[in-house]
């Protein structure tokens, strides 16, 4: 697991909000807090789409950060600052594959549930934290150690 304090928090959230930097991540959950509090569950309710729109989200049971960002900038844009957000994303199964392949790591995706990054903001501070979620029980590391490595050289490029 890994846990970053985030020191450049105007930055941080203008690529959160504004810009397309995150917008690879699938939503698990969202809660921010201004003059009410606003809670969105980022699984996807399949009964709305249609057959052929199923077909299109390729088996994701999330929303996409891209299309939830908008609404949450419009939530926390003004003159003051919220009371405090917190935003679970999961990445995308491709990211996993991906990530797995790169860092020949020995583990069947199947065996994972979601790699997570929650990002909250509270009391002017803002932290980035990692997880990993596994069907399995085991003891190597080299799964989150991968993943912790990517997300820590990610953040850094935002600076």
């Amino acid at each position: 697991m890994l846990l970053e304090n985030i020191d450049n928090i105007k930055n941080f959230t203008t690529h959160l909000f504004s810009k397309n930097t995150f917008d690879y991540c699938m939503v698990n959950e969202v809660k921010i807090s201004t003059y009410s509090t606003f809670t969105i569950d980022g699984h996807l309710n399949y009964d709305y789409f249609s057959d052929e729109e199923k077909n299109d989200i390729n088996n994701e049971h999330l929303v996409s950060w891209s299309k939830l960002r908008p609404i949450c900038f419009d939530l926390i844009k003004g003159k003051k600052l919220p009371i405090s957000f917190s935003i679970i994303f999961a990445m995308k199964r491709s990211f996993l594959n991906k990530l797995i392949n790169e860092n020949n790591i020995d583990i069947d995706p199947e065996d994972i549930n979601d790699l997570f990054m929650n990002i909250k903001y509270k009391d002017d501070k803002l932290t980035l934290t990692t997880g990993v979620s596994l069907k399995i029980f085991t003891l190597d590391k080299s799964l989150e150690n991968a993943f912790d490595k990517y997300i820590s050289n990610f953040i850094s490029t935002l600076s």
